[in-house]
C-alpha cells in the first residue's frame, strides 16, 4: 500500500494494488514462507526470474498485437516466441485499463487499484504462459474476483498458453481459454480479502502505510 491523495474526498487514503492480495494469498498457503519472504514480495525487492520475464515479454507482445494479425515468430525483450498452434484470440482495443474502488476496512478506507490487460466492457481477459495447463489452480485466485468487482464486469477469461522453454526461445504449443463469472457475494469476498491484507501489511510491512 502507498499513501496517495484521494481527490474526491480530499483525504490521504492508502492505495493497495490487486496483485498484493494474490501475493498474500500465496504467502498464507505456503507453510515454509516467512514474513521476510512476504516483505520482499510486497516491497518489490524480489528480482523477477526468467519465467516472470518471459511472461512480461509475452504480455507486451499481445498488448501491441493488431486485431487480425497472425502471430508466428516474434522477438521481444530478448525473448523469441514461436507459435506452433492454430487459434484465434479475441482482442479488444481497450488494453492496459485501470480501475479503482474504495473499500471500508477496520483500519480505515483503502483504495483498491487494478490494471486489466484487456477490457471489453463486460469481459476482462488475462494471458498466462504456463508449462502445464491446469485450470484448477486458478479457481481459488483472488485475481479474477478482484478485477470483476473493480471493473463491474461479468466474466474474467484466462487465456492459457502452453509454453515450452529452450533458454529464451519459447514455443507456444497449445491454447485454452476459460472463464470465471461474477456472483452475488463477490463484493463481500473482495472486501474481506482487502481488510485481511490491510491487517497483515500493517503488522509485517508497516512502511507501506507510513
Amino acid at each position: 500500500m502507498v499513501k496517495c491523495n484521494h481527490d474526491k474526498c480530499g483525504r490521504d487514503y492508502p492505495h493497495l494494488h490487486a496483485s498484493a492480495l494474490e501475493a498474500i494469498r500465496y504467502w498464507k498457503a505456503d507453510e515454509e514462507a516467512t514474513t521476510d519472504d512476504l516483505r520482499r514480495k510486497l516491497l518489490g525487492e524480489e528480482p523477477p526470474n526468467e519465467r516472470m520475464k518471459a511472461g512480461h515479454a509475452f504480455a507486451k507482445l499481445l498488448e501491441f498485437a493488431r486485431d487480425g494479425e497472425e502471430l508466428d515468430v516474434h522477438d521481444i525483450e530478448g525473448f523469441r516466441f514461436e507459435f506452433d498452434i492454430v487459434a484465434s484470440l479475441p482482442l479488444s482495443p481497450h488494453r492496459e485499463v485501470s480501475a479503482q474502488r474504495e473499500v471500508e476496512t477496520p483500519y480505515g478506507p483503502i483504495v483498491l487499484v487494478g490494471h486489466a490487460d484487456v477490457y471489453g466492457g463486460t469481459i476482462i481477459r488475462d494471458a498466462k504462459l504456463t508449462e502445464k495447463i491446469d485450470v484448477e489452480r486458478y479457481f481459488d485466485s483472488l485475481q479474477w474476483r478482484t478485477y470483476l468487482w473493480l471493473f463491474g464486469a461479468k466474466e474474467f477469461v484466462y487465456d492459457l498458453f502452453l509454453a515450452r522453454y529452450d533458454g529464451r526461445h519459447v514455443v507456444i504449443s497449445d491454447y485454452l481459454p476459460f472463464g470465471c463469472m461474477t456472483y452475488p457475494k463477490i463484493e463481500q469476498d473482495v472486501s474481506q480479502a482487502v481488510s485481511e491484507a490491510a491487517g497483515i501489511i500493517r503488522r509485517y510491512v508497516p512502511e507501506m502505510v507510513t
